[in-house]
This record gives C-alpha cells, sequence and structure tokens, in this order.
C-alpha cells in the first residue's frame, strides 16, 4: 500500500485511509490471487471476444467488435456496406437487452458503442448467456434499410377500356419495366393500325 501510496503522488481522499477501507482492500487483492481471477479473465474474454465475433458474422448491425478480456465494445451500425454509426439503434439494443436483464452501457462520439464490462467473477456459461440474449434481440429488429427495389409498390395505371386496375406486390422497378413494355406494346399497335388504315385508301 505504500507503494501505491507513493505513485499516486498527490491523490487525497477524506475516506481512503481508514483501516477498515485498507482492510477490504487487501480482501479484495487476496480473493482475486486466491481464485485466479486474472487468468480467469483471460480466458472466459477469449470465449467472450469469439462469441461476439461469431454473432458479428451473423448479424449486419455489427460492424465490429473490440475488446480486451472482459471488457468488449459492439459497434453498430445501419449495415456493413455503408457503415453508418447508429445510436438509435444501439440504444434500442441496450433495453432489449435490460429486457432479458442483462446490463450493458452506451459509449462512443456517435452514441453506437455497447460497451459491456462485467466483473471478474464473470464465467463462460455467462458469457454463453449474454451471446444467446444478444442474438435474441439482434434477431428481433428488423432492418430499417429497406432497399427501395425490394418494397413493394402499388400503381395505378388504365387498361384499353379507360378501367384503372392496380398493380399490388410488385417491386417498383418490376413495375415500372412492365409499364414501359405495356407502353411499347400500345405504340406497336397503333402503328400497325395507321399502316392499315392507309393501306385500305390506297
Amino acid at each position: 500500500l505504500r507503494l501505491v501510496s507513493e505513485k499516486l503522488g498527490g491523490y487525497f481522499s477524506t475516506f481512503g485511509g481508514n483501516p477498515v477501507s485498507c482492510a477490504i482492500g487487501l480482501s479484495v487483492f487476496e480473493i482475486v490471487k486466491n481464485e485466479k481471477l486474472v487468468s480467469s479473465a483471460k480466458m472466459v474474454g477469449k470465449h467472450l471476444h469469439k462469441s461476439l465475433q461469431d454473432l458479428q458474422l451473423k448479424h449486419r448491425f455489427l460492424g465490429d467488435v473490440r475488446g480486451a478480456g472482459l471488457v468488449q465494445g459492439l459497434e453498430i451500425v445501419n449495415n456493413k456496406e455503408e457503415r453508418i454509426p447508429d445510436g438509435k439503434l444501439a440504444t434500442e439494443i441496450m433495453y432489449g437487452l435490460k429486457m432479458k436483464q442483462v446490463l450493458v452501457g452506451i459509449t462512443g462520439r456517435d452514441k453506437n458503442v455497447i460497451l459491456f464490462t462485467p466483473p471478474m467473477c464473470f464465467t463462460i456459461e455467462n458469457s454463453r448467456r449474454f451471446a444467446k440474449c444478444l442474438d435474441e434481440v439482434l434477431r428481433s429488429i428488423s432492418p430499417r434499410t429497406t432497399s427501395l427495389d425490394t418494397r413493394p409498390t402499388s400503381v395505378i395505371v388504365t387498361n384499353r377500356a379507360g378501367m384503372k386496375r392496380q398493380l399490388i406486390g410488385k417491386s417498383q422497378t418490376q413495375t415500372m419495366m412492365e409499364l414501359d413494355n405495356a407502353n411499347v406494346s400500345k405504340k406497336m399497335r397503333i402503328s400497325e393500325t395507321e399502316v392499315d388504315h392507309y393501306e385500305d385508301m390506297d
């Protein structure tokens, strides 16, 4: 404790130097040593990091997984192509985990990094449960960035009889291509009719 105190230099705390606090600190050091919590944190941390990397491959929202030991950070983005930080989605994931009794924090410049800092007594079984809950939360979230070409659309077109009909459940690109093809066919029919009319006049 003297060595630690000398390294701190000008550190001052009204309640930090009393015998009770010192006894608590010594007891914590003893538990960490006797239960080998440092080596346990390294081993469990590797398992946790590998589990999160596996989830990164499955879910488009996980842009990157960073961390050392039990401290892990999950970057939440809109998708892996654009990688735009998504702070709202990160908050949604945080509350989704809270509903499963798993507490995480939000950090980062764009507030899109989920910070997970479990205690040193965290076990591999706890790691499996965290990865399972995170996977369930991510699967429950539907993508907000749906491509325009895959969105169902409803278009009103007019047929030859002048009646309106509705095209439903097709992508916008498909619908526009069909309309273009229909217009081309109509123009061809009109041209053929005009040719027949001129031939009759001859």
